[in-house]
């Protein structure tokens, strides 16, 4: 039998009751990464799980006023996953 590698985790320091605890996380990635991807992934905390995926494709160049790792929210904000 072969050992079983952990589940990343990351102990949140707030009691679960208040919505805290013990996070794992889980996913899977498919795509090229040139022209498509997408990632699913599936969270647990505080014995509660949530799924989620996330579909990207090129679509060219930035339009004006965006730059690399602009990602726009529903809604219409827009957060640069790049920046530190």
């Amino acid at each position: 039998m072969s050992a079983r590698k952990p589940r990343p985790a990351c102990d949140t320091g707030i009691s679960a009751d208040l919505g805290g605890g013990i996070v794992t996380g889980t996913g899977q990635f498919s795509g090229d990464m040139q022209q498509r991807y997408e990632i699913r992934m599936t969270v647990t905390q505080a014995g509660e799980s949530r799924t989620g995926r996330v579909s990207a494709a090129w679509q060219g160049q930035c339009p004006a006023g965006r730059k690399v790792g602009d990602l726009v929210i529903d809604g219409g904000d827009t957060v640069n996953v790049l920046a530190d």
